[in-house]
């Protein structure tokens, strides 16, 4: 994973030029957003969230050394959409 200011000089250069790069560099960035997701459905499948569980889904958001507003929106909005209004239980 890059770093943050690594992954706004591309993005921002990118932006910028419109290269096959920036098609490239976006669809890292989706694909692990996409990673995230599953790992979290996968997780909350029975409805509990275990400590190896919890450990793989933060080892993932903290991957690029920090947590972005969209990880966290991508795992507030799946646990909704799979558990509602009741959170998962502990284990």
């Amino acid at each position: 994973m890059q770093s943050s200011i690594g992954w706004q000089k591309q993005w921002k250069s990118c932006h910028e030029s419109r290269t096959s790069q920036c098609k490239v560099a976006i669809k890292g960035r989706v694909s692990h957003l996409e990673i995230l997701k599953a790992v979290v459905e996968k997780a909350l499948e029975d409805g509990q969230l275990s400590i190896y569980e919890s450990k793989r889904i933060r080892s993932l958001i903290w991957a690029d050394g920090k947590v972005t507003y969209k990880e966290l929106r991508i795992i507030s909005e799946t646990i909704y959409r799979v558990m509602g209004d009741t959170p998962p239980d502990l284990e």
